[in-house]
């Protein structure tokens, strides 16, 4: 009896264990900065060269490469704000991730490559100087992405095989946009100031040259505006 007992004991020892809640499970950083974990909501590289892959970002979280050659990896759903700070930086949204409505890249300071592989409905700006977007034929837009080269003359370039949907702007500057896809009918290119070279294949949205001495190539659809 007194073993029976014992037993019985042990076995209401154990059940009242499994009964209590888990402890929660600390998910690993989903940001690494050189190789090494970077938890957020604050993600900060050095002044020299940096690697940064982050496969997730929270609306509240903020990468911030700082100075140098950065190289920035995007490979899921970046909610938050990434800002590639000094330097020539290379900042790439990965086919199959995705840039939601909140979140913005930045390129800042310096000549920087940006390459859109992904879905972008938010905000991407090549900052200051000499920058080049790449909007390769994986990627996509919503009618209320903003694709900005922003000051300096820039180079935006998008694959036949893209549907513009939101706006693409050279913002500043002589800027040389290159649009071999379609524009949707939310789709808009703006050139605005500078002496931009607007290219589009398929308008069925909106060309604008804006102000400066534009040149406008509209292969099928109606002619862009602002256009000598």
């Amino acid at each position: 009896m007194v073993k029976i007992a014992a037993a019985r004991t042990a076995a209401a020892a154990l059940l009242l264990l499994l009964a209590l809640p888990a402890a929660p499970a600390h998910a690993a950083p989903a940001c690494t900065v050189n190789g090494a974990p970077a938890p957020g909501p604050d993600i900060t590289g050095t002044d020299g060269a940096d690697t940064i892959v982050c496969a997730a970002l929270e609306a509240a979280d903020t990468v911030d490469a700082r100075g140098g050659d950065d190289t920035i990896s995007l490979t899921g759903t970046v909610a938050g704000h990434v800002l590639a700070g000094d330097g020539a930086d290379h900042i790439t949204l990965e086919q199959g991730a995705r840039l939601t409505e909140t979140g913005d890249i930045d390129g800042q300071a310096a000549d920087d490559a940006i390459d859109l592989r992904g879905t972008v409905l938010g905000t991407v700006r090549g900052g200051q100087d000499r920058d080049l977007i790449l909007l390769f034929r994986t990627a996509d837009t919503g009618p209320d992405s903003v694709i900005r080269g922003a000051r300096g003359p820039d180079v935006v370039l998008v694959d036949g095989a893209v549907t513009v949907r939101g706006l693409v702007e050279g913002f500043d500057d002589a800027d040389f946009i290159d649009i071999n896809g379609t524009v949707a009918p939310t789709g808009r290119i703006h050139g605005d100031a500078g002496d931009d070279v607007l290219h589009v294949h398929d308008n069925q949205g909106e060309v604008d040259g804006g102000e400066g001495v534009d040149e406008c190539v509209v292969d099928e659809g109606p002619a862009a505006v602002n256009c000598p």
